[in-house]
């Protein structure tokens, strides 16, 4: 009897792994619809995600959106909201949840890795004010999707249902192709995803909590667009993902949305119109996070799945004023009546947070004192700013300490560092942070043999990827930061242990300011993001935030920008490319939001200036022009076409010449590209040798793994 027992006990464990296998040992399971159904009787959900505060503009963009249609079932189209508290309006937060939306978290103050005050916070405020059962507020969504390990534990531990935080792209661990995309997989085997915009290990598990990826939208080239708010024709876009899947493996389809950028009276229409075609389709529902993850615990033929979707009102909310007249408010658009008891606590806030802004950095918030001022944000940016101030390396340290390494060889290393991010996919802010990683080293400890160098670079784009908080974590199922890798990428020059003991030197002498400090990139977004909010900039601008991309990468081969604040590089970037495109260089806006004025980006600007003349970067100009040149399109030629022109050569920063005018050209002639060769010498004179007098030699490797391919002869001098 207990031989049969014990072989009932293995069955029934052997059953639970089979119901959601998805985990890092297990990566062909991922894309698999649970319940062993035929795939032609998997339905099809859409999930629409809303993220930020729940205002009045964005209320109303919303119900632009996906007011006025019905599913099958006779229920309206429901979204979910991810709710940070500054601004939201709890009748707005009531009236959503009664017309049958889920609300889900977002941190109280809009911050980046929260604590587990900032998370827990949010729901209280919730369930406080709004009067929805905590049991249903179980969802979570991190600001800039900046996640770690304790996010998630805190998660895990405080009874929620489900993350959504990590992008997947195409391929990926989880996503093979394009039609055979990663189902949500609960992570109680570990986290199979790579985390680009955050930090996660293989080797975290959680018994209890869900992973709903963010999938990126593809091009028709297969290239990514975005996962949040993907720019280009919304309808064309949503229709060639949503018809892939339909094609495949019938995963969750994301619509994932910050309201205030989709405002645009075309954008809405393109929007409607990609509803009004997905209802026409048989097997297709529109469908909250919380209804997904029910119909994957207990998976249901399409026929069957009208009841799991009912829409019958909420009875539960308990607040102090009625849902029937909090939506009547609200449908009849008397919004000053419904929002007018959350005035007087939204106008202490403001001026608590302001009281803040002025005690801590008076100087700074004088700039940003004007009657539109967000004091909160406000707050957000300049501890941000406060935070860089003191991770900056010391320029004059670098080249006093360093006697063999040359800012040449520094700029080559860089550089190769970058190709290997574009190779391998990382999101851009990884090579960012190692390229701060090696200058804080550069500063202190002198590089003695130069064919040492290289290794260094390794292990700080290492670090870099991984949690450097956590080095012993680092999990060999994770592919990408299999130290292996990294010695094959060098030509096998470094063995896998010098690539593991040279990563845990890194780490062990990176401090944990550095590790959490903000990056250029991250301020890049910030801005732009408050320069959509304030119609700065329109949706189908992307050329401009594309070319300040580039040129803050492009900053990074030259050590002396390293020594400017990464919030005045993007800045200065995104001014300099306003100015390209005929528009003002730095709006009031942006003047308040970032605390800078145009005359302290003037020396930034000229820098990068500098830099675009100098920086022949072989390697890293034709990777941005060829990536971008499958992104043109007729109405948008002249703006993607002059921004080509900078990435392609060591050029002055000309303007984009006004229509029917002359077109500029650039101080140089741009070549066709790089040079390559399987293996290429770092090329120098004097203090370029080293000690012995011979020419040191770095090449990127030959073949690499699926997904890690570096192009050979990265570095050319």
């Amino acid at each position: 009897m207990q031989v049969l027992a014990g072989l009932l006990l293995l069955l029934a464990a052997s059953q639970a792994v089979r119901a959601f296998p998805c985990s890092p040992a297990d990566l062909e399971s991922c894309p698999v619809p649970p319940g062993d159904l035929p795939i032609g009787q998997v339905p099809q959900f859409i999930t629409i995600t809303w993220d930020d505060a729940i205002e009045p503009l964005g209320y109303s963009i919303v119900q632009k959106v996906t007011s006025g249609f019905t599913q099958r079932n006779t229920c309206p189209i429901p979204s979910t909201y991810f709710v940070s508290i500054t601004n939201t309006i709890v009748a707005a937060v009531q009236a959503l949840y009664i017309q049958g939306n889920e609300i889900a978290t977002h941190t109280y103050h809009h911050i980046g890795n929260p604590d587990a005050e900032e998370i827990l916070s949010c729901r209280d405020w919730l369930v406080n004010a709004t009067g929805i059962p905590q049991n249903k507020i179980n969802g979570f969504r991190a600001p800039f999707l900046l996640h770690n390990a304790e996010v998630r534990q805190t998660l895990q531990d405080n009874g929620f249902l489900y993350d959504s935080s990590i992008p997947d792209t195409v391929p990926s661990q989880i996503s093979p192709d394009v039609q055979h995309r990663g189902w949500p997989y609960l992570m109680d085997a570990g986290i199979p995803q790579n985390c680009s915009t955050g930090s996660c290990s293989p080797s975290e598990q959680y018994a209890t909590l869900w992973e709903l990826p963010l999938w990126a939208v593809m091009d028709a080239n297969l290239s990514p667009i975005a996962s949040m708010d993907p720019p280009g024709d919304a309808y064309e876009n949503f229709k060639r993902e949503l018809d892939w899947r339909l094609a495949g493996n019938r995963a969750p389809l994301g619509l994932f949305f910050h309201a205030g950028l989709q405002s645009q009276p075309d954008r809405i229409a393109e929007l409607r119109r990609f509803i009004e075609y997905a209802l026409t389709l048989p097997d297709v529902w529109f469908a909250t996070n919380q209804q997904v993850l029910a119909w994957m615990q207990n998976p249901v033929a399409a026929a069957d799945v009208e009841s799991l979707l009912a829409c019958d009102r909420p009875t539960d909310i308990s607040a102090d004023v009625g849902p029937t007249e909090v939506l009547g408010r609200l449908l009849a658009k008397d919004l000053a009546s419904a929002l007018s008891s959350c005035r007087g606590l939204e106008a202490l806030k403001e001026a608590a947070w302001r009281a803040a802004c002025f005690r801590r950095w008076s100087e700074w918030s004088e700039i940003a004192s004007e009657p539109a001022t967000q004091w909160r944000r406000q707050y957000e940016l300049l501890s941000l700013r406060e935070a860089e101030a003191g991770c900056l390396p010391s320029v004059d340290a670098v080249r006093k300490v360093q006697q063999t390494v040359t800012e040449r060889h520094r700029s080559i290393l860089v550089e190769w560092l970058c190709e290997v991010s574009f190779d391998w996919q990382l999101d851009s802010s990884v090579v960012f942070k190692a390229v701060a990683y090696l200058d804080h080293y550069l500063s202190q400890h002198a590089v003695v043999e130069l064919h040492r160098f290289q290794l260094l670079g390794l292990a700080c784009l290492r670090a870099a990827m991984g949690d450097a908080r956590k080095p012993t974590a680092l999990n060999d199922q994770d592919k990408r930061l299999d130290p292996q890798n990294f010695a094959h990428i060098s030509d096998n020059t470094y063995s896998t242990l010098e690539v593991e003991a040279q990563t845990k030197m890194i780490v062990d002498m990176i401090p944990d300011k550095l590790v959490k400090a903000p990056n250029p990139k991250m301020f890049l977004r910030s801005f732009w993001y408050r320069a959509m909010l304030k119609n700065v900039v329109q949706p189908d601008e992307m050329h401009i935030y594309t070319l300040a991309s580039f040129l803050l990468q492009l900053a990074l081969l030259d050590l002396e920008s390293s020594g400017f604040a990464p919030s005045l590089l993007a800045a200065a970037a995104l001014s300099t490319c306003f100015g390209l495109y005929g528009k003002p260089s730095w709006p009031l806006t942006l003047q308040q939001f970032g605390s800078y004025v145009e005359a302290d980006l003037q020396p930034c600007k000229a820098l990068l200036a500098k830099i675009q003349l100098s920086q022949v970067a072989e390697q890293l100009r034709p990777l941005w022009r060829n990536m971008h040149e499958q992104h043109l399109y007729p109405e948008f030629d002249p703006e993607w076409r002059h921004a080509m022109l900078i990435f392609a050569c060591a050029s002055r920063l000309a303007p984009m010449p006004p229509p029917g005018a002359h077109k500029a050209s650039p101080a140089r002639t741009c070549s066709s590209g790089g040079t390559s060769s399987s293996s290429l010498s770092l090329v120098s004179t004097g203090s370029d040798h080293d000690s012995d007098g011979s020419v040191t030699r770095i090449s990127p490797g030959g073949n690499s793994p699926p997904q890690l391919v570096a192009t050979p002869g990265i570095l050319v001098d």
